[in-house]
């Protein structure tokens, strides 16, 4: 959290909290063992990087990488790649601001380079 809205936001869904019933949390775990699998690499899409001083579309462009990825949406990943015309990975100058707020570790620099062999001439 980093402003007294997020604060507010928060206690808010806390007020009326009902706890998970067995089967959610069977379903929560599972979902947590397949993450965690991922390790460090797996963006969360938190959001906290999405004020690259150059412009670079981190959380956009890590939720493409994830579908792809995580999820195997090859072609569907392909395509939204290819439909972005600003913020790409190739804007990154490797200032670092984004893996200093990164709540995760991700070494958001390594794959933001990643991302951009990934999908290496889809754009031609």
């Amino acid at each position: 959290m980093t402003t007294v809205a997020e604060v507010e936001e928060n206690v808010r869904t806390w007020a009326d909290f009902t706890p998970l019933s067995a089967q959610e949390l069977s379903d929560l775990s599972a979902a947590l063992d397949q993450y965690s699998a991922l390790g460090k690499q797996f963006c969360t899409g938190c959001g906290y990087c999405k004020d690259c001083p150059s412009g670079v579309k981190i959380a956009r462009l890590f939720g493409i990488r994830n579908r792809y990825v995580v999820f195997g949406m090859h072609e569907w990943a392909t395509r939204a790649y290819r439909r972005i015309t600003e913020g790409l990975p190739d804007a990154c100058t490797e200032c670092g601001e984004c893996e200093a707020k990164c709540p995760n570790g991700i070494p958001i620099i390594r794959q933001l380079k990643e991302v951009a062999e990934m999908f290496e001439g889809v754009r031609d």
